[in-house]
């Protein structure tokens, strides 16, 4: 069974869908950049912002459920959450691989 299916039905045929090239017709390699951010940094983003509003709520006088004692221990964590994220963003892609210059190894960016 080589090719693509669907349903049993046969739509493509492999050699349609994948090219095999000979490695000298390979110059360069290179993946699209794509910005992330860091999960890790969103969950201690969060921690530090629910600290912070527990930190409000036992401080503050009791106002009879004042509106910004109770908004800040719902806001204080998401604020946290999303400037962690957005804190340690990197970039990733770029050349995977490269060809070696005639007579050289090939070299790794």
């Amino acid at each position: 069974m080589d090719g693509v299916f669907e349903a049993d039905r046969k739509i493509a045929d492999r050699s349609q869908i994948v090219e095999a090239l000979e490695r000298p017709d390979i110059a360069e390699i290179v993946r699209p950049l794509s910005s992330h951010g860091s999960t890790g940094m969103a969950v201690a983003g969060a921690s530090v912002g629910f600290g912070l509003a527990f930190f409000i709520g036992l401080s503050a006088d009791h106002c009879g459920g004042c509106e910004a004692q109770e908004s800040a221990l719902f806001w204080a964590p998401v604020a946290g959450g999303i400037l962690g994220y957005y804190a340690n963003r990197h970039k990733e892609g770029g050349v995977v691989y490269r060809a070696p210059a005639v007579g050289g190894p090939a070299r790794q960016p």
